[in-house]
């Protein structure tokens, strides 16, 4: 018996497979974007971390739905923020640092929009307005309970998250002294060290974060550095490099903080 399928069934037999090849490319999507952005964050370059943003972009576009898409999408922009705002050769025009703050703020806030729980993301958010405020001191007005909400949110579902408290150190480091200051930030970028510690302990699933910890180390040393502390400044540079000699910053660190002891003897 020949069984005859008309066009809408036609139709449908070649729909089907072409709702499911979305997700899988999501899925490949998002794998090369976090292996690109390992990558790039081992030795902080920038195109690295351009070329996983760009993956994580498009997997945003395939699903708009996909909380890991936005918010690797997020994290990939705000390390892109932190590499241009750390670059003396070509310091961001205020233009230019709007535009970036506001790229890394969208996606960011649609993660936390799909899932609320999420630390990450809140900190980075809580972050990245307290870098604004650095910037622009006058901000801290509209700025300030934006960074209070989200370092709340992010301490509620993260008290065990590394980079929650890695994060809330860098935003306490970065704001106003009214805020918390070194003080403040080194005592959160401690305590983020001894939950990447416990973390680097445990298995970890094809998607789940794990960025953060040799440069947790080498921002410890640099507050450390800041604040004249130069002997244990130069125990966290050694501490990154051990866990990773690519550390190109760490090893800038280490180096300018020894030439700097050689010519004040």
């Amino acid at each position: 018996m020949v069984t005859r399928i008309g066009l809408t069934g036609l139709s449908t037999v070649f729909f089907l497979p072409a709702l499911m090849a979305p997700a899988e490319d999501v899925e490949g999507l998002l794998a090369e974007g976090v292996e690109h952005f390992e990558e790039a964050s081992a030795v902080w370059d920038l195109d690295g971390f351009r070329e996983a943003a760009a993956l994580f972009e498009k997997a945003c576009d395939e699903d708009a739905a996909s909380y890991w898409a936005h918010y690797w999408l997020g994290t990939a922009r705000f390390h892109i923020l932190l590499h241009r705002a750390e670059d003396r050769r070509q310091p961001l025009t205020k233009t230019e640092r709007r535009q970036l703050v506001e790229e890394v703020r969208m996606p960011l806030e649609r993660a936390v929009a799909l899932n609320d729980g999420d630390c990450e993301a809140h900190a980075m958010l809580s972050t990245l307005a307290g870098m604004e405020i650095a910037a622009k001191p006058l901000s801290a007005v509209w700025l300030g309970p934006q960074v209070m909400k989200h370092k709340a949110r992010a301490l509620e579902n993260g008290r065990t998250n590394p980079r929650t408290y890695y994060l809330l150190g860098m935003s306490y480091y970065h704001g106003p002294g009214i805020l918390g200051g070194a003080g403040k930030a080194l005592e959160f970028l401690l305590q983020a060290e001894e939950l990447f510690d416990q973390e680097s302990r445990k298995q970890r699933g094809p998607l789940e974060p794990r960025w953060g910890y040799n440069h947790c180390l080498t921002f410890i040393a640099r507050v450390c550095r800041d604040e004249a502390d130069f002997e244990r400044a130069e125990t966290y540079f050694r501490k990154a490099l051990a866990l990773n000699p690519n550390d190109r910053t760490a090893r800038e660190g280490l180096n300018a903080l020894l030439v700097g002891a050689n010519n004040s003897e």
